[in-house]
């Protein structure tokens, strides 16, 4: 299949039922930046998106993570998925570089909020081992031929409890069909967590990128989505 007919198949098969969405590009910039002060003097300004897209727009960017290769998971990546940046490190660090911003907007009058994280690291993470990233605001990689281990997560706030089956509600089946559809590996595995009850998540796997979204019991909406890439062998 080529890109342009995978995406916009992608475009139609994200958005939630009952929502409309026309397939396609997005109109670019997409969000407009703002700045808070952090509440710590060690991290840099809180990044604030206020997006012009609705929660259609969203779950399409969103799902449109599934379709980067693995040797594209960079935060340039997911910025142009979502139309927001440039983000900055929250802190300076010679090996680590953590990136997230609040996204926000709305749909029908209603007030959609996300969080989005993207952060990178070389193990082991010690001041003392040589230095990845540029001690600048962007924390550019020095050696990019050399990536670390990525995590990239995702956490949708606001609706609090979206209900099935209406446009606030991405379906957690349909994204894992989705992802099956796209390649995807997918099986559902139980989570065990100390002192709290367990829950189980679908789990997904394409070469070197795991991924994973708590299921509900109730088949309720996705809400939480985190995506991994294993650390280069060379990147030390």
């Amino acid at each position: 299949m080529s890109p342009r007919p995978l995406l916009l198949f992608l475009a139609a098969a994200a958005t939630p039922a009952g929502a409309t969405a026309t397939p396609g590009p997005e109109p670019a910039p997409a969000c407009r930046m703002s700045e808070e002060p952090a509440a710590f003097p060690e991290l840099r300004a809180n990044q604030i998106a206020d997006c012009s897209y609705d929660l259609a727009g969203l779950y399409r960017r969103f799902t449109s993570l599934l379709l980067i290769p693995s040797h594209r998971v960079r935060l340039d990546a997911v910025e142009r998925a979502f139309g927001v940046g440039p983000l900055n490190a929250r802190f300076p660090s010679r090996r680590v570089a953590a990136y997230d911003v609040l996204l926000r907007g709305s749909d029908g009058g209603r007030t959609w909020t996300a969080t989005l994280s993207f952060g990178e690291r070389f193990d082991p993470v010690g001041e003392e081992h040589v230095r990845r990233f540029r001690d600048t605001p962007r924390a550019e990689l020095i050696d990019p031929r050399h990536r670390g281990h990525i995590r990239i997560s995702f956490r949708l706030l606001l609706p609090r409890d979206p209900a099935p089956r209406t446009p606030a509600c991405f379906d957690v089946a349909a994204f894992g069909r989705l992802a099956r559809s796209l390649g995807w590996r997918t099986e559902e595995q139980h989570v065990m967590v100390f002192d709290a009850p367990g829950y189980i998540e679908l789990r997904m796997r394409r070469g070197r990128i795991t991924a994973s979204t708590p299921l509900h019991p109730e088949g309720g909406c996705l809400r939480e989505f985190e995506l991994t890439r294993n650390a280069d062998p060379s990147a030390t």
